[in-house]
């Protein structure tokens, strides 16, 4: 074909993107009575950052209650709106909170079989379980695209991929009534008219202009967003926004500390409860058992988020690595995965493959053996620091030395006297820092998505600066925002948001084609 091509088509209903939330709402739309569905994919391979998911956020599931989870929609419900002060909306929160466990059980009817459980971390003496996974040792979320792409080839969506949408179309009212796109290679046009259209674009990580634009902050060059692919352009909202939708502050999973991309197995030791972490003044500022003994792990990076530079450094001695290495034990969720993944696998480049992340078959806790070997090729690299002083270290970090000695003498106390005065830290991880060699890392702030800024409300529908939805045009995942305020949720809630709001939108855009037409 050439590039003069142009194709005009017509459906009921088309979808924009075709991931967590778009290939849920390419299939409730069918379900819900329209006759033609269509579902434009800029990518070749469908599925996003979704085929890296590990684990996904529900409540009340049929997967759940077999697995033993009993959680409750009231209390995570009332849970969700305190932590963002009631700064979301509040009728969306709660239909999600509702509707979850429902969505996991159409997903289950479409082949995504759940068996193990998204087990968190560890809280006052108890496991965290808000979530399930589809098998042990998976990527999840791959499993699920899979599942859901063979059911929108059984009912005949129809899937055009490579193709990217490039404006909405809109009639004299301003009601939204079709799409413009293009293939990626051969430039060929296509207007597709509809009856109602649901972008499902994901997030906006990649876009440099949309990133400074709602999230201003210092350093932006050295903060690490892990979903900056390519696919995550933004391209929903700036064509929401010219058909005059309006933005909500966006909300982010704030993953630091860590080391991106670097020695996974290296940033996993680096978040856990073990160390003494200071900031670039060389002083303590939270209790670092946050990431590692929290249910809400993001509460360290909003605690790093206002430090200097948006950098720390946790410090280890050689008998606090030693003993950590001889427990062997997993901390937290994160280390039953990540601890496996190969050394110079890129996550971010995996995420278009039909079988995921390629993991070891090893133990979940094997990647401990050779954390010592890790730390020592970090070091060769500059972004480690070994040394018999603390004198060498404060030299490395960039702080006077008695600064740092003396910190290190005041939590040593701490230690002995079983009582973090500063800052409550665990007992258990009351550790002294005496015994050289010291091990010091410089840890980022890290973003692991951004959610928004798409304004809908309730109804999935996208709503204009008047306040008023704009017919026809609905949007779900994470490009949409007002579920969260400017943090995060559960963990696997990006997940599980995306494919609850993909089912609920596409179930209301399908119905919306069928009986006002």
């Amino acid at each position: 074909m050439s590039n003069e091509s142009l194709f005009k088509m017509s459906a009921d209903v088309v979808v924009i993107g075709g991931s967590a939330a778009g290939l849920p709402a390419a299939i409730r739309a069918m379900e819900a009575g329209a006759k033609k569905v269509i579902l434009l994919d800029k990518t070749k391979q469908m599925g996003g950052c979704a085929r890296l998911a590990a684990g996904m956020f529900a409540v009340g599931s049929p997967a759940q209650k077999r697995l033993g989870i009993h959680i409750n929609a009231d209390e995570c419900f009332t849970e969700h709106m305190e932590l963002h002060n009631w700064r979301c909306d509040a009728m969306l929160v709660r239909k999600w909170m509702l509707g979850s466990g429902e969505a996991v059980r159409w997903l289950e009817s479409k082949g995504a079989v759940f068996n193990d459980v998204s087990t968190f971390n560890t809280y006052r003496g108890k496991r965290v379980y808000h979530g399930i996974k589809v098998k042990k040792g998976a990527q999840g979320g791959n499993e699920i695209v899979k599942a859901l792409i063979n059911e929108c080839d059984r009912i005949g969506v129809e899937i055009f991929r490579e193709a990217r949408a490039d404006r909405l179309l809109t009639d004299e009212e301003g009601a939204v009534v079709g799409v413009s796109a293009h293939n990626v290679n051969d430039h060929t046009q296509y207007s597709i008219s509809a009856r109602s259209v649901v972008i499902a674009t994901g997030a906006i990580s990649s876009n440099d202009e949309l990133v400074r634009r709602f999230m201003p902050f210092e350093n932006h060059d050295e903060t690490k967003i892990m979903t900056r692919l390519p696919h995550n352009s933004g391209d929903g909202f700036i064509m929401a926004e010219e058909v005059g939708a309006d933005c909500v502050p966006v909300g982010a999973l704030l993953m630091g500390p860590h080391n991106h991309p670097n020695n996974i197995r290296v940033g996993l030791v680096i978040r856990r409860p073990h160390p003494m972490t200071v900031n670039k003044n060389g002083e303590r500022f939270a209790d670092e058992t946050l990431y590692a003994m929290h249910p809400f792990s993001w509460f360290a990076g909003q605690a790093l988020d206002v430090q200097p530079g948006k950098v720390c450094y946790p410090i280890y001695d050689r008998k606090i690595l030693k003993d950590m290495v001889a427990k062997k034990v997993n901390y937290y969720g994160l280390e039953e995965g990540q601890g496996r993944i190969k050394v110079g696998t890129d996550m971010m480049k995996s995420y278009g493959s039909e079988e995921g992340v390629e993991l070891e078959e090893v133990s979940d806790t094997e990647w401990l053996n050779r954390v010592e070997k890790d730390i020592q090729s970090e070091a060769e690299k500059g972004r480690a620091k070994i040394a018999d002083t603390l004198d060498e270290i404060a030299e490395w970090i960039g702080v006077a030395p008695d600064v740092l000695k003396a910190g290190v003498e005041r939590y040593n106390m701490f230690c002995e006297n079983g009582y973090d005065a500063d800052f409550l830290k665990d007992k258990e991880f009351l550790l002294p820092i005496k015994n050289p060699p010291y091990y010091c890392f410089i840890a980022h702030q890290g973003i692991d998505t951004i959610i928004g800024p798409i304004k809908i409300n309730h109804n999935q529908q996208v709503i204009n600066k008047q306040h008023k939805p704009i017919p026809g045009l609905y949007a779900a995942g994470v490009c949409t925002g007002g579920w969260v305020n400017n943090t995060y949720s559960y963990p696997g809630s990006c997940l599980g948001y995306s494919i609850y709001s993909g089912y609920a939108a596409g179930k209301i855009a399908g119905e919306y084609a069928s009986n006002n037409f």
